[in-house]
């Protein structure tokens, strides 16, 4: 909960996002639905949360549906071994580096893939998805 508090929601305020319009998802893995977490995620985001334990459930084990399982975490383990951290703090300096690099074309791509897959998933009836796209 700290790195939610003090670091991903400043860090969407100063990027001019306005909590009022951000939905939270989150993949219910059991340090992630503490009380004490999922009272602060509610509390923040509202009725704006996906999740296993909301109303927006998010379906167990859909690699298809998440932009970061489908996209962004091969994406960057791609390029921060490049070149090869040999200490944690080079590692943790190629991953800020290569996040920074994410422009907006490449978000916009992603959602644009977001929006297909989620087509895919639907005319296949919510079966996975992998082997369509």
């Amino acid at each position: 909960m700290c790195i939610l508090k003090k670091t991903f929601v400043p860090a969407l305020r100063r990027k001019g996002f306005s909590l009022d319009h951000i939905w939270f998802q989150q993949n219910g893995a059991t340090p992630h639905t503490t009380s004490a977490v999922f009272d602060w995620i509610k509390e923040t985001f509202e009725d704006r949360v996906v999740s296993l334990k909301t109303h927006y459930a998010w379906p167990p084990h859909s690699p298809d549906l998440s932009p970061l399982d489908f996209l962004l975490w091969g994406f960057l383990k791609d390029r921060v071994y490049k070149p090869f951290p040999t200490t944690l703090k080079e590692l943790k300096a190629n991953i800020k580096r290569e996040m920074r690099g994410i422009n907006n074309e490449t978000c916009k791509a992603v959602i644009d893939n977001f929006k297909t897959r989620c087509d895919v998933i639907i005319a296949q009836m919510g079966r996975h998805v992998e082997h369509v796209l």
